[in-house]
């Protein structure tokens, strides 16, 4: 008897858990959610670097550089399913990046911005960067590694 009552109260539990979930996600789905296909880096409010569908623009540039001993700052916006470029403002989307040689660039958020950026070549050499855009602690987008350059 007391491990039917057990699973029932587990039953009930879980229920309650899935339906309160549920609710959470409806919520969020009315609200507009980014989904992003591509980014366009910006730096002094022109194109500096995109990437679209996986693929880098190499009309805008074939690669990231960073000047050598150099700070730069950088404003990133994406591009959504319809093309349009837009700037997520969903409280749980935000940027970030990995690169891989972290010996040849340091990079730091402005303070404040979730969309801004700087960038500082300590030494020179070249390396890989993959930008993404998350949703709280997971990628929803992110750019293949695609090459940086300290010069």
């Amino acid at each position: 008897m007391k491990t039917k009552f057990s699973v029932a109260i587990t039953i009930i539990f879980a229920f309650l858990n899935l339906i309160s979930c549920k609710e959470k996600n409806t919520l969020e789905d009315e609200h507009d959610h980014t989904e992003a296909i591509g980014l366009i880096v910006y730096n002094m409010d022109k194109p500096y670097f995109k990437v679209i569908n996986a693929q880098i623009d190499t009309t805008v540039a074939k690669e990231f550089l960073v000047p050598y001993q150099q700070e730069m700052t950088f404003e990133v916006k994406f591009i959504d399913t319809d093309g349009e470029i837009i700037t997520p403002t969903e409280h749980s989307k935000n940027f970030s990046w990995v690169l891989d040689d972290t010996s040849l660039v340091s990079a730091s958020f402005v303070s404040n911005e979730k969309y801004k950026f700087n960038m500082r070549g300590i030494k020179t050499g070249k390396t890989l960067v993959e930008f993404r855009l998350n949703h709280y602690d997971h990628p929803d987008f992110k750019t293949p590694k695609v090459p940086l350059v300290v010069k």
